[in-house]
């Protein structure tokens, strides 16, 4: 008995309480739920940031004025024809 006991000592209250080790395991999962939402939370706003930086980068303007010029060419040859 005693040797249990200091086995258990390291569990701290659950070493000499029925139930309280199911409530660390309740705990401990509703934290680890809790950090998944935070983390899916952050990699969604990394996500909007990477496109927000993206759309505003030199890449995206250059990609845009190339397209203006393409609609704008396609356009004129249709009025021509």
């Amino acid at each position: 008995m005693r040797e249990a006991q200091e086995r258990g000592a390291h569990l701290g209250k659950a070493a000499g309480h029925p139930g309280s080790g199911e409530k660390r395991r309740k705990k401990a999962k509703a934290k680890v739920g809790k950090l998944k939402d935070q983390a899916s939370k952050q990699i969604l706003e990394a996500k909007i940031h990477a496109m927000k930086e993206f759309k505003i980068s030199s890449e995206m303007r250059d990609l845009n004025v190339a397209f203006g010029q393409e609609a704008f060419q396609k356009g004129y040859e249709f009025c021509e024809d």
